[in-house]
């Protein structure tokens, strides 16, 4: 399985280790996925959406290692693939990290690659927009959980959110899903289809946990081909390549179920 990161001929502004970044995804609803190791089959750590600072400690083939906004280190891999849609990082400047007081001094050395420019320079220099941009991350998450204080009675139930599923677990739930159906839109035919083959399932989007009705959205790319149920065309088998708003949730028994459902991210 691949996961979903973007579709790019400009990775090269983002292979510089010891930078940091903003992130720019267009459309903006789009986001990148984040696993815990250069694996597509890894654990899934969190995104990076669009206007999402990150720092970039290494690069290993072609996965790069970040630290995200909140802390956490994961990887992201920057295959391109065939999605509608653009990204780029934009430099926010070295990052900057104390000496240590005992160290003895030595000459400044130059790294041995500039810092990547992809916007017209700007007054007032990265730095100082980046400490901008932390503080208002800060504010604005003080700010939600106050709100959420203030508006949880004083005996409410605690909120249990469920954890998102694997990338091997997204896969499985998917293809037992069109295992089952496969939709009309996708094969155009009335009858739909089944007995679906799918050669690749990926990330495009994932949205937030729905807490009222347990489960979480996502928008998958879904490639693969099935047999038509159409009793005037027995046996047809057709390919499709659709994109599709999921849920995925957990059924009685603990396993993770896929269903295809309308728009979920507006």
């Amino acid at each position: 399985m691949v996961l979903l990161l973007g579709f790019s001929s400009a990775i090269s502004h983002a292979q510089v280790p010891g930078y940091k970044y903003q992130a720019k995804i267009t459309p903006e609803g789009k986001a990148f996925v984040v696993v815990a190791q250069p694996d597509a089959q890894s654990a899934y750590v969190g995104v990076i959406g669009n206007g999402n600072v990150i720092e970039v400690l290494q690069k290993k083939d072609e996965w790069l290692e970040v630290v995200l906004s909140f802390g956490k280190k994961g990887w992201v891999q920057y295959l391109p693939t065939g999605i509608d849609w653009q990204w780029d990082f934009i430099s926010l400047g070295a990052v900057v990290k104390p000496e240590p007081a005992s160290s003895p001094s030595h000459p400044a050395e130059s790294p041995s690659l500039p810092p990547p420019q992809r916007s017209e320079q700007r007054e007032g220099g990265y730095d100082e927009l980046l400490q901008r941009i932390l503080a208002l991350e800060k504010r604005v998450q003080a700010l939600e959980a106050k709100a959420l204080v203030a508006a949880a009675p004083s005996s409410a139930a605690p909120v249990y959110v469920i954890p998102k599923p694997s990338a091997t677990e997204i896969d499985e739930a998917v293809r037992a899903y069109l295992k089952r159906e496969v939709p009309i839109s996708w094969v155009g035919n009335l009858m739909g289809g089944e007995n679906a083959r799918v050669d690749l399932v990926e990330v495009a989007a994932m949205g937030i946990y729905n807490e009222q009705n347990k489960y979480w959205p996502m928008r998958l790319r879904c490639i693969g081909d099935c047999t038509l149920r159409d009793p005037f065309n027995p046996g047809r088998v057709v390919t499709f390549d659709r994109v599709g708003e999921f849920v995925l949730y957990k059924d009685d028994y603990g396993k993770w179920k896929a269903e295809l459902k309308g728009v979920l991210f507006q």
